[in-house]
């Protein structure tokens, strides 16, 4: 990010993007397409029509594929396609512009990622999980951190609780 000129935290102008997440790709398409592109290096503000949530959590889910949606089964098949062309321009040594994040090589190279290695990637979770983890175990009280064995899951604008374990 240090490269890129112009970085900013915060941004006084935003690109706004009203996505129908039915039609996630045709929209998004339709919106980058005719983008201006001094718009773009503006911040971003992205709502998905009929639901309710906005802010970093919601462009978060536009970069990202969601495994659990079925509104537009084509779309994950295109992030698929995506995948195999970039897994294939790393096979065959061809450079494609795609910035990789040093945890997908570990991945790749059938690597158990740890603690450590997510510092720089992710800076507050390694933080958080890293101040966890030197707690005096009396001292971690379930009520007190709002610790769960669960993972949150959102599909289709509905939050479902799934036990990690029985």
């Amino acid at each position: 990010m240090m490269m890129l000129p112009n970085v900013k935290a915060k941004y006084e102008e935003q690109h706004e993007m009203l996505i129908d997440s039915s039609h996630l790709l045709a929209k998004s398409f339709e919106y980058m397409k005719h983008a201006d592109i001094d718009s773009l290096h503006a911040g971003l503000f992205m709502e998905f029509k009929n639901e309710e949530a906005t802010g970093p959590g919601v462009i978060q889910e536009w970069f990202y594929p969601n495994p659990a949606s079925k509104v537009d089964p084509v779309h994950l098949e295109y992030f698929g396609f995506t995948g195999k062309v970039s897994a294939l321009a790393l096979m065959h040594n061809i450079q494609v512009g795609i910035v990789f994040d040093h945890l997908l090589f570990l991945q790749l190279a059938g690597r158990r990622i740890a603690l450590e290695d997510i510092r720089d990637a992710d800076p507050l979770l390694y933080s958080n999980c890293k101040q966890i983890i030197e707690m005096v175990s009396e001292a971690v009280d379930q009520d007190d951190l709002g610790l769960t064995f669960v993972h949150e899951v959102e599909e289709l604008g509905i939050r479902k609780t799934v036990d990690l374990c029985k």
